[in-house]
């Protein structure tokens, strides 16, 4: 998929950590920004060994432990909403990525083998346009609800 819609369906994930985490406006707010920016980390690996070097569950693991460290500074309710956030709008991309016909090598280092569930092209921009609309539909619906 592309940026936007990793960026949406991340954005959808962080509102509802937020919403059944903080039981605030900030801590929705906090989640939601969390997960935007995991919704594009792996796809920091874009020049080496792309869709395996970050887009595994062990970057996932890693990453969203020292999103707990970071988020705990502040308090521990912080760094299990910021670890949760993390790790939901990480595994939303790869998610995303795992119903793209490239699939993504979830056991990165240890296996190589890639996974998927469907066969869409990443570059479609139907798909990426229908996954943006759900995402952002969904996204209102959870901000707008009485969550938490």
């Amino acid at each position: 998929m592309q940026r936007r819609a990793h960026v949406f369906f991340s954005a959808m994930l962080g509102v509802l950590a937020g919403k059944l985490l903080a039981h605030s406006i900030a801590g929705t707010y906090a989640g939601l920004l969390v997960a935007v920016v995991a919704g594009v980390v792996p796809d920091l690996d874009l020049g080496y060994r792309h869709r395996a070097a970050l887009h595994n569950l062990l970057a996932c693991t890693v990453l969203s432990l020292l999103a707990y460290y970071a988020g705990s500074l502040y308090s521990r309710n912080m760094g299990l909403l910021a670890a949760i956030s993390f790790g939901s709008g990480f595994l939303g991309h790869l998610f995303l990525d795992m119903l793209t016909v490239r699939g993504v090598a979830l056991f990165y280092p240890i296996s190589s083998k890639r996974y998927r569930v469907a066969r869409l092209r990443s570059n479609s921009r139907a798909a990426n346009m229908v996954v943006e609309l759900v995402s952002l539909l969904l996204l209102v619906v959870v901000f707008l609800s009485p969550l938490g």
